[in-house]
């Protein structure tokens, strides 16, 4: 304040100052001179606008007025009326009202030829129904009729003398019907319906020259249904904003014609209100100027001040920072020395982790061969209880006794009580060797399960051995699968599955270790032939399809079956460990994806749903 009175006392100072706040005031009065003609000139350009559109809307109001009176011609036309004459006479379709429909059908398509907008019919669809809503005759879209028809007839305001428009909301137009009653003798016996082409009407009427004018007709859904007029609503005049919008409803009908056009378009680029805005920044900026050199002293002797000041404590900064450096080498020290320790800390656990590791993979790998063993020596003693012995005795008694009736045999067995026993005891004896050949086989299936177990188990303890015993080895991907099917014949053929191959040509060569591949192939193979044996004893078409594939950089094969395929969301817990769904180990898939992963490769798992089979997949880069 002291600066600014310092400056004022200044004669030379004060003379600038007066001269300039009389042209800031000069340049405002000629200016706000030019804001008040302008905004006039706006005013005259929006009322002559919106008097353009009101004539518009009479113009529309007169269109739907017309279409109104034709479709009451239409009702009233003596084609018409000859069906209710003829329906009043009791004439049923066959003699008579069949010719009266189709007389009303072709008037109806000879009216919608006859009323044009332009090159566009003005009607889509034309209706006859009766007095209870069934349709008589029709032409064109009607389903849009109908709906709209019903939905107002409900209304307990729906009846009406004359001619309404009903409408509808739609997308991007609404939909307007023409309904009039028809009247026969006195009495309202159906009502006569035309659906609108409101897209010939916005083309016609509503498109403007200039595409920044948008004009539409909104739906009055407080006057739908009744062509009562309604007050007009003041168009909008908001000047400041870059869109005026205008609603003028259209007398007798339920619409309101909505038009929006940028306020430049009808004000022109001119702005009142930017005058004003520069006729303030310029009086803002000449005192401002006035202001700034007022200041300037002041602000130089603030700026010396606060030079001293900066001086004096960067010499305090520099001072700190020096202490830093000493405390920041000490602190480098301590945490080398941390760092040392940290890490023979964590040498010791890992040694130690390894070594627990170890012994707790070893505890579950003999729990695991402990469970399998058990059962298979339990099998294995059950084999040692053998009836074959008693089976045999008794056979070589029948022998023995068939032997001693050579000459007359057949009269032994067909007429010696005791040769027929003898007969029937074999019979019985082999059946009983049937039956302990499926016992045998039964105990010899499950002592081959847990040898499997035992092997997988080993299998899965070798896959966690140092990477640097494992030998890799480039083999042909097609003949690995003939000799795993081979291998798995025997599975095959008793569970009475049919295999289809689907070799790539040529050899199909990838680098890994062989065995390992090969186990891999018969886990997948065996999975798929446990799929096949549903639960519920059914016993659809069992096939196995092996196809080896060659894509871009990548080799690899699909086993498909047709088993009982998978859960969409049990696809990836298939691959945890000790999961299995048929009851086993769950070792065969979790060695199956550590392996393919561990020599670069993927494997995955699909099925289209439960009993629709599933397939594996096994991919590996390409060695070549």
């Amino acid at each position: 304040m002291k600066q600014l009175l310092a400056f004022l006392r200044q004669p030379r100072n004060l003379a600038a100052l007066s001269a300039a706040m009389m042209l800031v005031g000069y340049m405002v009065f000629l200016i706000m001179a030019n804001y008040t003609s302008q905004m006039d000139l706006q005013r005259s350009a929006a009322s002559r606008f919106e008097g353009e559109e009101r004539n518009l809307a009479r113009i529309l109001s007169r269109f739907f007025s017309e279409k109104e009176k034709e479709v009451a011609d239409l009702a009233g036309s003596r084609t018409i009326a000859i069906y209710f004459e003829n329906k009043a006479l009791g004439m049923t379709m066959a003699y008579g009202l069949r010719a009266s429909i189709i007389s009303i059908e072709n008037r109806f398509k000879a009216f919608m030829g006859e009323e044009r907008l332009g090159n566009a019919s003005v009607y889509k669809g034309l209706i006859l129904q009766d007095q209870s809503g069934h349709p008589i005759a029709a032409a064109g879209e009607t389903e849009e009729i109908v709906m709209i028809l019903a939905h107002w007839n409900d209304r307990p305001d729906s009846g009406g003398e004359g001619p309404r428009i009903l409408v509808k909301p739609g997308d991007p137009l609404p939909y307007a019907v023409i309904a009039t009653p028809c009247r026969f003798k006195g009495a309202q016996v159906g009502e006569t319906a035309a659906l609108v082409d409101m897209e010939a009407v916005r083309r016609h009427f509503l498109t403007s020259e200039v595409p920044a004018v948008r004009r539409r007709l909104v739906l009055d859904l407080e006057n739908a249904g009744n062509s009562s007029p309604s007050e007009p609503v003041r168009a909008a005049n908001a000047v400041s904003t870059p869109l005026l919008s205008y609603s003028i409803p259209v007398q007798g009908t339920p619409f309101d014609l909505v038009t929006r056009v940028p306020a430049s378009r009808i004000y022109g680029e001119t702005r009142p209100d930017r005058l004003l805005l520069a006729t303030a920044t310029l009086g803002l900026l000449i005192l401002g100027t006035a202001v700034y050199f007022v200041g300037m002293n002041a602000r130089n002797r603030i700026l010396q001040a606060h030079l001293k000041e900066a001086t004096a404590r960067e010499a305090e900064i520099e001072e700190k920072n020096l202490a830093l450096d000493r405390y920041r080498l000490n602190l480098e020290q301590m945490v080398e020395e941390r760092t040392l320790e940290l890490k023979k800390t964590q040498k010791e656990l890992l040694i130690k982790a390894t070594e627990a590791g170890r012994a707790q993979m070893a505890t579950v790998v003999l729990h695991n061969i402990g469970n399998a063993v058990t059962p298979a020596m339990v099998h294995v003693e059950q084999m040692k209880i053998d009836g074959l012995e008693k089976i045999v005795f008794y056979l070589n008694r029948c022998y023995e006794d068939l032997k001693a009736h050579t000459e007359d045999l057949g009269a032994y067995i067909t007429r010696d009580p005791r040769g027929k026993e003898v007969a029937a005891y074999a019979e019985t004896l082999i059946r009983e060797l049937g039956t302990y050949q499926t016992d045998r086989l039964r105990v010899i299936e499950e002592v081959h399960a847990a040898l499997s177990y035992v092997a997988e188990t080993l299998t899965l303890q070798q896959s966690y051995g140092p990477e640097t015993a494992r030998i890799t080895e480039t083999a042909d991907l097609n003949q690995l699968v003939e000799d795993a099917l081979l291998m798995q014949a025997g599975t095959l053929q008793q569970g009475n599955i049919h295999v289809n191959k689907v070799p790539a040509p040529g050899p199909l060569l990838v680098r890994v270790e062989r065995n390992r591949l090969m186990q891999t192939l018969i886990n997948l193979i065996r999975n798929s032939c446990e799929a096949m044996d549903f639960p519920d004893g059914s016993s659809p078409e069992r096939r196995l399809q092996i196809k080896t594939f060659k894509a871009h950089d990548r080799v690899g094969f699909e086993v498909t079956d047709t088993g009982i395929g998978l859960e969409t969301d049990s696809e990836e817990d298939l691959f945890e460990f000790g999961n299995s769904r048929k009851g086993f180990s769950g070792f065969g898939l979790t060695y199956c994806k550590e392996f393919v992963e561990a020599n670069g490769g993927s494997i995955s798992l699909t099925s289209p749903g439960p009993n629709k089979g599933a397939t594996a997949r096994v991919t590996f880069p390409d060695p070549l």
